[in-house]
């Protein structure tokens, strides 16, 4: 836009150097003519004349911009077609315009009254014509053209309508207010560096995350606020901008004004003028409670892994379709399997084929979402021995509800159920013997009985 504005100035001027030129050359032609002696020279004269007035028509006629030409009152004299539009007036109704007297734009007038005085005149605004009644964003200027002595003659006006650059500077206006309304309101901040790293704009967001006033930020070097331990990873990203232009997903650390420390994610391009980088734009978005979380998350795996590594129960977990995504070390002990043997593998190869259409039913119940306690199962070791297994399992959900698998917890009931099979027996044993116990003191009361009726016999 300025380069275009300044190739316009300079063609206004150019053009108006020609005409005065012209006018100039004219009125020396016609003060010669007067002083020529013979015939022949007043041809040449002639001739010279006339293609000066030529010269000055052509250029006057073909101008891309409005020209006027006006006497020392103020009166128009000339105009050529393109002032006439930017006038919205016919050409015959504007020769003859008094402009000193039928102007009625103020500005306008002290710009025609500026040239017939010291020579020269500037008017730039929106212009509404009285001949026309049209309203134009205009750029004029005048300029005076004088006698050798000095008088004033009268001038020319150089007329460019405007109305094109006032729109582009409109919608440059509205497309910064629009571009500032979206850096101030953005929710990452956004910041621009130089080559060197200091600040040299910032949104809201930034002084946010920093706490760090704009007035603050501007007179700082990022690096004052990048974590001392991530200075060195912050440079090599840097070097990445400077040969590619960008660079993306950083992840780092920031001090705050009041010490607290932030972690950072920023992508960043490079600004360019010329061909050549001069700084770069940052976005930054504040990820600490992602981090924080992570770290949580962590910490909770490695709780939960130890659980899983040195608890006494056997724990597998396994998917959807029952294929087993973990596998204990106390599972190992029970079953015999190394965990890179059984993993990916379905969990029922695990079970004895007796058990197998009862485990498919517990998947059906656990896939309502509730918990099976103390089930009963027999399982196939490494080795191909039975084992007695007492088992719970548990849907595992994701955070919307929906199980994704299924924990197992298991431990071997074999010695259990030899025990209170054994227990069983005795029981049984015991209760026969006590049947057997009874049944013989029951003849021994009855064989008293019979005794001592015979011993009453024998007294009788």
């Amino acid at each position: 836009m300025d380069s275009q504005k300044a190739e316009n100035t300079e063609a206004l001027s150019e053009l108006e150097r020609a005409l005065n030129d012209t006018r100039l050359n004219i009125l020396m032609a016609n003060k010669a003519f007067s002083k020529l002696m013979g015939h022949k020279v007043k041809q040449q004269a002639e001739k010279a004349i006339k293609e000066s007035e030529d010269k000055y028509q052509t250029i006057f006629e073909n101008s891309p911009l409005g020209l006027i030409h006006f006497s020392n009152g103020g009166i128009v004299t000339a105009c050529n077609e393109n002032f006439a539009k930017i006038i919205g007036a016919p050409r015959e109704k504007i020769i003859g315009f008094d402009m000193k007297k039928s102007l009625v734009d103020e500005n306008m007038k002290a710009a025609v009254d500026a040239a017939l005085t010291v020579g020269r005149g500037h008017y730039e605004g929106s212009y509404l014509s009285v001949l026309g009644g049209k309203l134009t964003p205009i750029k004029a200027e005048f300029s005076s053209i004088k006698s050798d002595d000095g008088n004033f003659l009268g001038g020319i006006g150089i007329f460019e309508d405007v109305t094109a650059r006032m729109q582009a500077e409109e919608a440059l206006r509205e497309s910064e207010k629009k571009f500032r309304d979206l850096f101030e309101s953005a929710t990452d901040s956004i910041c621009i560096l130089d080559l060197k790293g200091n600040f040299r704009e910032v949104n809201r967001a930034t002084e946010l995350l920093t706490g760090y006033s704009k007035e603050e930020l501007l007179k700082l070097n990022v690096k004052e606020i990048i974590h001392s331990e991530d200075l060195e990873k912050a440079k090599s990203y840097f070097e990445i901008l400077l040969k590619e232009g960008k660079y993306n997903d950083y992840e780092g650390r920031i001090v705050s004004k009041n010490g607290e420390v932030r972690y950072v994610h920023v992508n960043s391009n490079a600004v360019v003028e010329d061909g050549e980088v001069v700084g770069s734009r940052d976005i930054v978005r504040d990820i600490t409670e992602r981090k924080l979380a992570q770290e949580k998350l962590r910490e909770s795996q490695e709780f939960l892994n130890s659980i899983v590594e040195y608890s006494g129960d056997a724990i597998i977990t396994t998917d959807k379709n029952g294929d087993i995504t973990l596998w204990s070390k106390s599972a190992e002990n029970l079953f015999g399997y190394k965990s890179k043997d059984v993993l990916g593998k379905n969990i029922s190869i695990l079970y004895a084929d007796e058990n197998r259409d009862e485990v498919k039913k517990w998947k059906r119940t656990n896939l309502t979402g509730k918990t099976s306690r103390n089930l009963r199962s027999k399982i196939i070791n490494s080795k191909g021995e039975p084992r007695d297994i007492s088992l719970t399992l548990s849907p595992m959900l994701d955070q919307n509800g929906g199980q994704i698998g299924t924990v197992g917890v298991s431990k071997d009931f074999t010695d259990v159920t030899k025990a209170e099979k054994d227990l069983h027996e005795k029981i049984r044993e015991l209760e026969e013997f006590h049947r057997i116990t009874v049944g013989r003191e029951l003849r021994m009361i009855e064989l008293e009985k019979e005794i001592e009726g015979l011993k009453k016999r024998l007294a009788g």
